[in-house]
């Protein structure tokens, strides 16, 4: 069996004592070097894991073919002479102001996530949860066949999801991938599946709406209407919010420039549970120190950094030695906000995936003692 990488203390993204062996990895996206000791380093946290939590930016979903923020700036820029970017275009404004630009945007983004199909990236997840869950329904079977009161530290079971799946990307990847228990997914910015009443529009400059949504009941999204893919526009009539018929409908997405405008119900998009999910893999922890969450964290950048801080947090609350932060990136891999990662893999999702369970593959293959 291979000798798997020590644990470092927060913040150590490196193998000290080891030799820097980097494997040469080529993919569609070009060819990338990782570090070996990472490699095996994370894909042996990954194997011992009580918890894990999976968390996705999206860069994620690139290999599936769906572009991330930088590739929706350029594709807008150069169609509209330099003078729109992503966040104006998909912005709660732009309804108002450019109705036929704001929904050919979002109904090519239904088209798009509705042809795409979650890359083998996703596979690889729904693996790990399989493992971990086994661990779990083991400690759970043990608990049950003991009484003892001296047995109970070491039996800590924990949440009764011990994978959890985390996102602020809205194409539903995640959930349709089975990477997580149903109950156990949070789209924190909303999800596409997802309309509201978006309110009506003034017509005027200042202010855009002459009336707010006429509630937070949520509805399915309408049938996206078809579009030019490569220049998204619409020229059919906005569609309605279905219960005032006045307001128009939108996704249930948190939309640059939102505010209050976004319906934030934390029981629908998840992020109830999650916050949950973490306090109860927190007390576990601390109750049984033999336990370890492993937190992976995939192509989360920094111009929308949600996902990177809330993984951030959660490993900074855990013990030195209980938790690794694994960030999957292919920029910006080692800056922290709250803490820095354990390891660092700078490449696209698929890349490292597929090397960290070649990795887990070999630890797998070995007999147990």
């Amino acid at each position: 069996m291979e000798q798997q990488a020590p644990r470092a203390a927060h913040g150590d993204s490196t193998c000290k004592g080891e030799a820097r062996t980097m494997a040469v990895s080529e993919g569609g996206s070009g060819t990338w070097l990782l570090e070996d000791a990472l490699v095996k380093r994370a894909a042996g946290a990954i194997f011992e894991a009580d918890f894990l939590l999976v968390a996705g930016g999206a860069g994620l979903s690139a290999d599936s073919g769906l572009p991330t923020f930088a590739g929706i700036n350029k594709k807008l820029g150069s169609e509209q002479a330099g003078q729109m970017s992503y966040d104006q275009a998909a912005g709660s404004d732009m309804m108002c102001r450019d109705p036929g630009l704001f929904y050919g945007f979002w109904f090519a983004c239904m088209h798009a996530y509705a042809e795409a199909e979650p890359h083998e990236g996703y596979r690889v997840l729904q693996g790990w949860r399989k493992d971990v869950e086994n661990r779990h329904a083991l400690r759970c079977r043990n608990r049950q066949a003991k009484t003892d009161a001296a047995d109970e530290q070491s039996l800590e079971v924990g949440p009764e999801q011990p994978v959890f799946a985390l996102t602020s990307n809205v194409d539903g990847f995640l959930r349709r991938a089975g990477v997580a228990a149903p109950g156990a997914v949070a789209e924190i910015h909303g999800s596409l599946r997802r309309w509201q009443c978006g309110g009506v529009p003034s017509g005027c400059r200042f202010p855009l709406l002459s009336r707010m949504r006429c509630g937070d009941e949520l509805f399915e999204s309408p049938p996206p209407e078809p579009v030019d893919l490569d220049a998204p526009r619409c020229d059919a009539p906005p569609p309605r919010c279905p219960r005032c018929k006045e307001g128009l409908a939108r996704p249930n997405v948190y939309l640059f420039g939102d505010g209050d405008r976004f319906v934030a119900d934390e029981e629908t998009t998840g992020a109830a549970a999650y916050r949950q999910w973490c306090e109860a893999v927190i007390a576990a922890l601390r109750r049984n120190d033999g336990l370890r969450l492993v937190i992976v964290e995939i192509g989360c950048g920094l111009r929308v950094p949600s996902i990177r801080k809330r993984c951030e947090e959660l490993f900074a609350a855990c013990a030195v030695g209980q938790a690794e932060l694994v960030r999957i990136n292919p920029e910006f891999a080692q800056q922290g906000i709250v803490a820095a990662p354990t390891v660092s893999l700078v490449a696209p999702a698929l890349t490292a995936l597929r090397q960290i369970q070649a990795e887990v593959d070999k630890l797998q293959a070995v007999p147990a003692p």
